[in-house]
């Protein structure tokens, strides 16, 4: 679990910087990287949660 708090602590620092980016400059990019990068980081977490049931249910992997 410290794996998938480190892992929110670093999108969650990265998503801040590329709002606060795209709030200093303008730049669409910057947001459209930010929303990019919450969603790739939501697919992974729902993976690596998944991963956890399963062993949960099933056993050690």
């Amino acid at each position: 679990m410290l794996i998938v708090r480190l892992f929110a602590l670093f999108v969650a620092l990265g998503f801040a910087g590329l709002l606060a980016a795209w709030m200093m400059t303008g730049d669409p990019a910057y947001r459209s990287r930010a929303l990019r990068l919450l969603k790739w980081a939501a697919l992974l977490l729902l993976l690596i949660l998944s991963l956890f049931a399963l062993e949960r249910f099933v056993g050690p992997l």
